[in-house]
């Protein structure tokens, strides 16, 4: 018997639809009973009266979903009510999809109840639709209204289509939903923009957040960027489409958009230009907005445009930028954010404490940590991200698990919420009834309390299990739980506990900044290969400190340790600055990116020669407006590789000294040009050259050289006021490379070698400089011809250095020697070794490279005594340089070749050992004590391959052996003078 016949029964009736779920059994009659007005309806519905009221019983509310039933029929005349019960009749899977549909969704049972051709839809079922399909259909809107229509009548098609599908249990269901919904609002997007605006060239349509990864909810925003190249409508076009997207017709409207993601939010134009946002990225944006950047792809108009756009922002999204402080950047952000909210949102399915949010943000954040070295990890929708997190062992895989079970709940409830009436709804109901509606929504089969209970159950794992992820990941200080472990990395005389709370802080970070734990997981299983080159340090524990400093400076300590553990060159050469150069250590620091340099070994087998050091150098500092600060971070990255040559490609000392040298000619060249372009057009009139003298001159410097210089000039027009000019171009020389600035040191000129000292002027013409050496009665000291054997061409015109260079041989090599000369220099001579060389160097307690018995100064003394006295008759002994002198002097048998041997071998031994002790750190002294730290330290920068145990007795036994055969032959030629 049907429910229609046993009208007469109320009390069974009412009875029998208590059971199947209508609480309110008379009304519930009353409504079935006016579904059919006469004979041929009530006929027609009494044959599919019991599985309609079943399946009405079964959805999500019965007496909702009976109410658009009696709606629907009161829309339908006598015959078309008659078939469209006879259709339910013989389709049960069409009778139970609506059932459903009638309490699944206000706004899609509205849209069957008032236009009952969506009622073919329902019969139909939903249907997936592919991008190329939907573009299909939309063309044949010819205006924004049929787009308008064409739209609602796909958003039943999608609902239809979820309806039947357990999308918060099933990721596949899930994520076919999402881009259906996500592929209809770009294909509106597109036929939207080429119904105003046919012609798109120069325009195009970014589509950033959900919608960039295609995982939009029914009701939510589009958020999008709009960028124009050259188009001078591209305002009014932008406009245009913001208003027809969002527009309010009685057709409905297409899509709400967001345009707050755009460069410079809401203060920036609608519309931005191309290359202001390539600025924008590389330059401005904040942590964040490089992060919205991971989900952005192009969606209507120029699609070659948006492709530049994309290509040029995922160098940024994913560069090494994206690096430690701007992780903690967006951290911070967020905390803050939680903060400001006053507990209102704990019911905020996207925002509350364990919410969407909080999944997606956990999810970004990994993405941002590892999409630098993984393209992999880069994916844009949430899920899939998940799963290559989980391969990468970001995440475990119980970590990876509650993360996806937790979002796809938190997402199919938004879903749920906001397709009952296409509002951006994401609140949970406070009230039970309420409550127990969504729980039926989300397929609950209990009903009343039992659904009030399971669906908060249910949502409070989810959301405690993400909040306690989010807080364990990234704000949780795990503290020494790995002390023992790391400790046991370090070798034994390093695990004290200001060592190993050194590898606490680059595993782990600190109590008010921890790391975050797949970061920290992942540091700590490279970190031992990172390590293992520790021992080519020669101070270990310098390396350490420096070591913590670079890996806080390099903003991203996981991508460098990953290439210290992969490349065994590129640590050894770490290590070994770190340990043994604190000049180079803070070059590195203050500027990591130079780090390629260390692995580049074909940056570092070949020196520069002069003229690649000039054009390299100017080619590097032409590039930007301020010369003066290009040219020391030129000094600075020049004088890391050179540093790397010395001492990870352990290249030879006279090469290393010559590259400096070289390095400061180059500096000091570009230096003249840049003077003489500030002081035109007086300059126009002037010849201006810098004479080398010294270590420069000899092309001899170590890393703290000074540059020993001699200013010259001629002028055209010679007046007093041309020598003032001459003299402030020399002023102008020394400010400009003198002095520490942020961008590192330039070179200190010091021209007291010039004629009468720090008393003469600072700049001399050729002419002075002729009637100085030539007049005995100008003051020339017999040390100052010493001085210039060191002699060379350093800058400037080179024809005005030239006629300079005549005049300075003629004065360092003279035709005739007089004794009075030899006895000045001897007592010079014996002057410093009294009164400058270190106490304790004749006994060996103290090692003074410079001025020590038998150390440099005697070997460049002896060399610069014979050029000085025989340089005349020989012109190769005219060579500024130590090792070319002592050549020249062995093929004049001036020294014998045993001598020779001697004094070459020693002289390179003694500048290695000098270079490694001003390498170490900046302003270190010449001189160390036999019984320091730092000489330990020192013999192992020059015996690196020896313990720390067996290099100083080396050292000691290599010095005790130079020094005495440089003395005994130092000896010789002095009493020869």
């Amino acid at each position: 018997m049907s429910f229609l016949q046993a009208t007469s029964s109320p009390d069974t009736v009412g009875s029998a639809l208590h059971a199947l779920g209508f609480p309110d059994a008379p009304r519930a009659l009353r409504l079935f009973s006016s579904c059919a007005r006469n004979d041929d309806e009530r006929a027609a519905l009494e044959l599919v009266s019991n599985a309609l009221l079943t399946e009405l019983g079964l959805s999500a509310e019965p007496m909702r979903a009976l109410l658009a039933f009696s709606n629907i029929c009161d829309r339908l005349g006598p015959e078309e009510k008659v078939a469209f019960f006879e259709r339910l009749q013989s389709d049960d899977s069409a009778l139970e999809r609506l059932s459903q549909l009638l309490s699944w969704s206000q706004s899609l049972a509205d849209a069957v109840t008032r236009d009952a051709s969506n009622l073919d839809a329902v019969f139909r079922g939903g249907w997936k639709l592919s991008r190329a399909g939907l573009r299909l259909q939309a063309r044949d809107c010819a205006t924004l209204d049929e787009l308008r229509l064409w739209r609602k009548g796909q958003f039943l098609r999608i609902g239809l289509l979820d309806l039947v599908r357990p999308t918060w249990r099933d990721e596949d269901s899930f994520t076919l939903i999402v881009r259906q919904i996500s592929d209809l609002a770009q294909v509106v997007i597109e036929r939207s923009l080429e119904l105003i605006a046919p012609d798109s060239s120069g325009f195009c349509v970014m589509l950033m957040g959900k919608g960039g990864a295609r995982e939009l909810n029914y009701s939510s925003d589009v958020d999008l960027v709009f960028l124009s190249d050259n188009r001078s409508d591209a305002a009014q076009i932008g406009e245009k489409q913001l208003r027809v997207l969002s527009e309010l017709t009685p057709s409905g409207f297409l899509w709400r958009a967001d345009m707050r993601l755009r460069p410079d939010g809401g203060a920036g134009p609608l519309v931005t230009p191309f290359s202001y946002a390539l600025s924008y990225y590389e330059s401005y944006a904040a942590a964040w907005e490089w992060q919205a950047l991971i989900k952005a792809r192009v969606v209507a108009g120029d699609a070659k445009l948006g492709r530049r756009f994309r290509k040029f922002t995922r160098s940024i999204t994913w560069a090494r930028r994206a690096d430690d402080s701007h992780l903690r950047e967006v951290w911070e952000m967020k905390r803050r954010s939680e903060k400001t909210t006053d507990g209102s949102d704990a019911r905020n399915v996207k925002s509350g404490p364990g919410g969407i949010r909080d999944a997606e943000w956990v999810v970004q954040q990994l993405q941002m940590m590892l999409g630098p070295t993984h393209p992999r990890a880069r994916a844009k929708d949430t899920l899939r991200a998940l799963r290559v997190l989980e391969e990468l062992e970001a995440l475990s895989y119980e970590e990876a698990r509650a993360l996806r079970d937790g979002y796809l709940w938190l997402r199919v409830v938004e879903h749920r919420l906001q397709i009952w009436n296409e509002q951006a709804q994401r609140q949970i109901p406070a009230k039970p009834d309420e409550k127990a509606f969504l729980a039926r929504r989300l397929g609950c089969f209990w009903r009343g309390q039992a659904a009030t209970r399971w669906f908060d159950e249910e949502h409070s794992r989810h959301t405690t299990q993400i909040r306690a992820l989010c807080e364990r990941l990234f704000w949780t200080f795990r503290g020494d739980e790995n002390h023992q472990e790391l400790a046991d990395l370090l070798p034994l005389p390093l695990r004290d506990k200001t060592q190993v709370a050194r590898l606490e802080r680059l595993v782990g970070g600190t109590q008010t900044r921890p790391l975050p734990a797949p970061l920290s997981r992942q540091i700590r299983a490279v970190l031992p290969g990172a390590l293992d080159a520790l021992d080519h340090a020669a101070d270990p524990m310098r390396a350490l400190l420096g070591f913590e400093n670079l890996c806080e400076a390099s903003g991203n300590r996981l991508s460098l340790l990953r290439s210290l553990e992969a490349s065994p060159r590129l640590s050894e050469g770490i290590w070994t600055i770190l340990g043994g150069s604190q000049t180079l250590s803070d070059t590195l620091v203050r500027s990591p990116q130079l780090l390629d340099f260390v692995a580049n070994r074909l940056l570092l087998e070949r020196p520069r020669n002069r003229d690649e050091a000039r054009a390299a150098c100017r080619d590097y500092c032409l590039a930007f407006r301020d010369r003066g600060a290009a040219l020391r971070r030129w000094r600075g990255r020049e004088l890391l590789r050179i540093g790397l040559r010395d001492l990870v490609m352990n290249t030879p000392s006279h090469e290393i000294t010559q590259e400096i040298a070289l390095l400061a000619g180059a500096c000091l060249d570009l230096a003249v040009d840049e003077v003489k372009a500030k002081l035109r057009p007086g300059s126009n009139t002037l010849a201006f050259a810098v004479i080398g003298l010294g270590k420069f001159g000899g092309l001899e410097m170590h890393y703290a050289s000074d540059l020993d210089v001699m200013f010259i000039f001629e002028s055209y027009s010679p007046s007093p006021a041309q020598t003032a000019l001459a003299v402030r171009f020399a002023e102008e020389l020394i400010a400009f490379l003198g002095g520490r600035t942020e961008d590192g040191v330039g070179w200190n000129l010091d021209a007291r070698l010039r004629p009468h000292g720090s008393n003469g002027p600072l700049a001399v013409s050729v002419r002075a400089l002729r009637e100085y050496f030539d007049n005995p009665m100008q003051g020339f000291a017999t040390w100052e011809r010493q001085a210039l054997t060191r002699a060379r061409i350093g800058a400037g015109d080179i024809a005005l250095g030239a006629r300079a260079m005549t005049a300075i041989r003629a004065a360092a090599h003279p035709l005739q020697w007089s004794n009075d000369w030899s006895d000045e220099l001897l007592h010079i001579k014996g002057r410093v070794e009294r009164e400058r060389s270190a106490k304790g160097a004749s006994s060996g307690s103290v090692f003074d490279v410079k001025l020590g018995p038998g150390g440099l100064s005697d070997i460049e003394w002896a060399a610069q005594w014979l050029a000085l006295k025989n340089g005349a008759e020989s012109e190769a002994l005219q060579s500024p340089n130590t090792r070319e002198q002592l050549k020249a002097a062995r093929d004049a048998n001036l020294l014998a070749n045993i001598e020779f041997e001697a004094m070459r071998t020693a002289y390179d031994w003694f500048r290695r050992a000098e270079l490694r002790l001003q390498i170490a750190r900046e302003g270190a002294p010449s001189t160390l004590k036999r019984e320091s730290k730092d000489f330990e330290i020192w013999s192992r920068a020059v015996f690196p391959q020896l313990s720390a145990d067996e290099a100083p007795v080396v050292f000691e036994e290599t010095w005790r052996i130079h020094s005495q055969n440089v003395r005994l032959i130092f000896e010789r030629i002095r009493d020869m003078l």
